[in-house]
């Protein structure tokens, strides 16, 4: 598996790759929720740039200018670790 950053990561497999979110259960256990499955790692990466930020402003109002910001920095930091 693939540690991304924070709690995303990116389970490998020989058909496809899955990218989750660690999760932590009531018994303080770690679970993994699938957030999608993708063909290459590259589309997994791409749906991580929307989808985290997306999580992020999730039930709370925010500016579209700070949407627009919020959106940005994930975008930079998973291609700063491509890079």
């Amino acid at each position: 598996m693939i540690h991304v950053f924070d709690n995303y990561y990116i389970k490998v497999s020989e058909m496809s790759y899955t990218l989750m979110r660690k999760d932590v259960t009531g018994k303080g256990e770690d679970k993994f929720i699938p957030m999608g499955y993708y063909g290459c790692l590259e589309s997994a990466l791409t749906a991580l740039t929307k989808k985290a930020p997306a999580r992020d402003m999730e039930g709370r109002e925010v500016t579209l200018k700070e949407a627009i910001e919020t959106i940005k920095e994930c975008t930079k930091r998973i291609e700063s670790l491509v890079i």
